[in-house]
């Protein structure tokens, strides 16, 4: 009996961390180059159940329950979003911003970027954003024009080019606190991901005056919470009912 009160709890436990991801996900909804989070969900080991005696027979596996399995974040690419700001960058293909953050270079999706009191390109974290070569980019005051490969001008005079990297196995990329990725330790040496200069080599563009918006489908993600709900629900009765069964064994068996 108390094996069913294990498993419904394992139940509870996996769905509730389930939720916080879905959460997560319909909070980020409006967050531009905002990257959905997924996870799996499998089973524990089966155990073999046997018959009392000296030479036990058995009787069957029986589930112990269940876990979060591995995480995962959607890297397709979001709907871009024309916002006519000249700050603002979308990437339209494969490949992250390269940032310079408190712990090194980390790397974002999100365009909407902003002028310090420098002059310097940096994000809505305050963190500048890099040049080709990992130097943080300085516009300075004037008119703002980015071309697809991400080459930036100011008042036609060019300033540097944004640093767009991309990985062998973006899988091995790991999200921080701060929704910034880091490379993880599989995820291979960082390449140039923008299109050249040259009309015929293709790549990543990137667009100004656009933002790439959350991937989230808030729909999936409404019906995935409801049914996450559904089930914490189905496994919270399930240990009641076993409750009341160990209750009243334990108050008439004594009887017997």
């Amino acid at each position: 009996m108390m094996l069913g009160v294990y498993t419904a709890a394992s139940g509870m436990i996996a769905q509730s961390k389930k939720e916080d991801l879905l959460a997560n996900n319909l909070a980020n909804l409006n967050t531009p180059g905002f990257k959905a989070g997924g996870a799996t969900q499998q089973a524990f080991s089966s155990i073999l159940m046997e018959r009392l005696g000296r030479n036990p027979t058995p009787i069957g596996a029986v589930g112990t329950g269940a876990i979060l399995g591995q995480t995962h974040v959607d890297f397709s690419q979001g709907a871009l979003q024309h916002t006519g700001q000249p700050l603002d960058f979308a990437l339209e293909g494969t490949g992250f911003f390269a940032v310079q953050a408190p712990g090194g270079t980390e790397y974002t999706r999100a365009g909407d970027f902003t002028l310090n009191g420098n002059g310097g390109l940096v994000t809505q974290a305050g963190y500048p954003v890099l040049s080709v070569g990992g130097t943080p980019l300085v516009l300075g005051s004037g008119t703002v024009t980015v071309a697809g490969d991400g080459t930036i001008s100011v008042n036609g005079s060019v300033v540097g080019q944004l640093q767009v990297d991309n990985f062998a196995n973006v899988g091995a990329l790991v999200m921080g606190a701060d929704g910034y990725f880091k490379a993880g330790t599989n995820a291979g040496s960082p390449a140039s991901a923008t299109a050249s200069a040259t009309a015929s080599v293709t790549g990543t563009k990137v667009l100004q005056g656009n933002l790439e918006v959350s991937n989230t489908n808030q729909l999936k993600e409404t019906v995935d919470m409801l049914t996450v709900f559904r089930a914490y629900e189905a496994d919270q009765k399930a240990i009641l009912s076993q409750a009341q069964t160990l209750a009243w064994a334990a108050g008439q068996v004594g009887k017997v």
